[in-house]
């Protein structure tokens, strides 16, 4: 197996087993990289939806930021 399908494995293993856990990083991630890109400080809960799905997706696909 080589390293990108071990990583996409475990992070799907770590996604079915605790998904609830797994959510606050990713959306802190996702509204890290919005700050850090844009500058911006407040997001509506629509705003924090889509980074989060954005993000997970990244994650779940293994594409580099």
């Amino acid at each position: 197996m080589n390293d990108e399908n071990f990583c996409k494995n475990n992070i799907n293993m770590m996604l079915k087993r605790s998904q609830t856990k797994v959510i606050f990083p990713v959306i802190t991630l996702a509204l890290v990289k919005e700050y850090l890109s844009n500058q911006k400080t407040i997001f509506s809960n629509s705003e924090i939806k889509a980074a989060y799905q954005i993000n997970l997706k990244i994650w779940k696909t293994g594409k580099r930021y």
